[in-house]
């Protein structure tokens, strides 16, 4: 992954540290898969600070308030990617990355810095399970609405 090294190259402290590299590495590899297709020079930006990672893993990045409310992400799959720690869980958020890169809307953006805290704070579950279920709790809300 050539993109990574560069990066580590840049940011020798931080990214091309070589005791966090291999969690470095996963989290290149999640943002390359949500990174939108396409010429480099038309395609829009990735970070959209807005649109946090668990409610991106909830709503596949559909950010419209009308949104089916059925989780990209289930709920099962959430709670065993919420429960694991290094190694399993930058290969169950590479997976869930793949999951949401399929359903994503074009031009849909995405919190980065979700990212790479997911993978670097583990225990901080708040940061994914709080926008997840925020986002699933207002698509339940809006189909009882409707009912």
């Amino acid at each position: 992954m050539l993109s990574f090294w560069r990066l580590a190259a840049q940011y020798p402290s931080t990214i091309g540290n070589p005791a966090k590299q291999n969690e470095w590495m996963d989290i290149v590899r999640v943002i390359a898969l949500l990174t939108p297709k396409g010429d480099p020079e038309q395609r829009p930006a990735l970070h959209v600070a807005a649109r946090r990672l668990g409610a991106v893993l909830c709503d596949g990045g559909d950010p419209a308030p009308e949104w089916s409310g059925r989780p990209c992400l289930s709920e099962r799959r959430f709670t065993q990617l919420m429960a694991a720690r290094e190694p399993l869980r930058a290969v169950l958020l590479t997976r869930a990355a793949r999951t949401v890169a399929q359903r994503r809307l074009p031009g849909d953006g995405i919190n980065v810095i979700d990212v790479a805290l997911a993978i670097l704070r583990p225990n901080e579950e708040r940061l994914l399970a709080e926008p997840y279920y925020r986002r699933l709790d207002w698509a339940e809300r809006i189909a009882r609405q409707t009912t």
